[in-house]
This record gives structure tokens, sequence and C-alpha cells, in this order.
């Protein structure tokens, strides 16, 4: 894959995609795992309608390599940007549940971003 930008440990691998994005521009993983659980509600948020992690109420999905539970926000989170720990996403919507690529932002954990998610 072309990495696009690079910011703080960072690398875009893939542009964002939104409602607009043409089928070719969207990652095939994306298409193949994702976009069959998501709903759109019309308020902006792609919600996924998959399985959660009872613990947390995050999404969860099966790694495809694996078959063992990961966070589905990780792995959509991975489908467009490379980067390793200590760096995580978090969604800047606060919408648990949310899995819209642009509203997912790469952060640190102790940044003042985590503290502002709602339930």
């Amino acid at each position: 894959m072309i990495k696009i930008e690079h910011h703080g440990g960072v690398f875009q691998i893939h542009p964002l995609i939104d409602e607009t994005s043409s089928l070719g521009s969207i990652p095939p993983l994306w298409l193949k795992l994702i976009e069959p659980k998501i709903i759109r509600p019309g308020d902006g948020h792609w919600i996924w309608d998959g399985q959660v992690f009872p613990s947390h109420g995050l999404p969860k999905m099966k790694n495809p390599e694996t078959g063992k539970p990961m966070s589905a926000r990780s792995y959509v989170a991975h489908l467009f940007w490379e980067f390793a720990d200590p760096l995580a996403c978090k969604m800047a919507c606060g919408v648990r549940n949310c899995l819209k690529p642009g509203h997912m932002v790469i952060t640190l954990p102790q940044s003042p971003i985590f503290q502002t998610f709602r339930s």
C-alpha cells in the first residue's frame, strides 16, 4: 500500500470514505466484513449492528485471520491508518458504536479526547 500522509507515527494508508465515496475507492475488506453490519440512521454516524463486547459495549468482530474476537473499531482504523502502541483509535463523535472512519482519531490514550466520550 502507498503511504499517503505521516503525522507523529501515524501513516494514512487509504483515503477516508464517506457517503459520497465511489465503490472503487472503498477498501474491499470494508465491503466484505464491515459494510454488511453498518446502519446509517441519517444523523451522520455509521452504526455497527454486529456483536459488541459485553463488558463495555464496544463493537466486536471475529479476527479474519485467527477467528478470535477483536475490536471492530481497531480493525476499521487499521484499514485506513498504520499505527502501533501506544497509539489507539477513539471516536471523536463520542458515539460508542459508530465506525465511520471520518469520526476516528488516532491519539495517545492519555489525550483529553479520551475523556470526552459518552456511552
